[in-house]
């Protein structure tokens, strides 16, 4: 049995994923109006355009081989219903197309920037660093000296931002505990 087609656009999917949603309108007639989604990331646009579903529902579909020649990103979206030269807004959002892992040639690195950044400077202080991690790039701005405070501080920063990204919500405290026995 085919899984139900849901009816909102996806939040998420992988690269090389069948992707199909449905959008249900009852003022744009899908046989007679067109709904189209323009989806963009710095450097890259996808188009999509939807067919015909049901009297008043449109059907998007992109298809694996389609969805695994996409560059994996956040992509922001319009989507917007069309007919005879004019064009109606329907709405916008974000979509996160994720890296397809069984297409790699090689190991792929899931970390995120923050977790990348945390864990380069915890090898700075430990000094185990290696000869990529003693060079840190922070936005448009490369670290390669800091002094021990700095150092200390850009670790916390990074430490509590890299928590509150693993849902732990801010940089672990110390919890002592006593045991004893009767």
């Amino acid at each position: 049995m085919a899984a139900d087609i849901p009816d909102i656009e996806p939040s998420s999917f992988f690269c090389g994923d069948t992707v199909t949603w449905k959008i249900y309108n009852s003022d744009y007639l899908a046989d007679t109006y067109g709904l189209s989604y323009a989806m963009v990331m710095t450097g890259k646009i996808i188009t999509l355009t939807s067919t015909a579903y049901e009297t008043y529902t449109h059907l998007i579909t992109i298809s694996s081989t389609t969805s695994a020649t996409y560059t994996a990103g956040t992509y922001n979206w319009i989507s917007y219903f069309t007919k005879t030269g004019e064009r109606w807004n329907r709405g916008s959002g974000q979509m996160v197309l994720k890296t397809n892992y069984a297409t790699q040639s090689s190991g792929y690195d899931a970390r995120s920037t923050v977790q990348k950044i945390f864990e380069a400077l915890e090898a700075l202080i430990l000094g185990k660093a290696t000869k990529d991690q003693l060079k840190i790039r922070v936005g448009d701005r490369e670290i390669t000296k800091l002094s021990p405070k700095q150092l200390m501080d850009w670790r916390n920063f990074y430490a509590n931002e890299y928590y509150k990204e693993i849902g732990i919500g801010g940089r672990p405290t110390l919890v002592k505990m006593k045991f004893t026995t009767e």
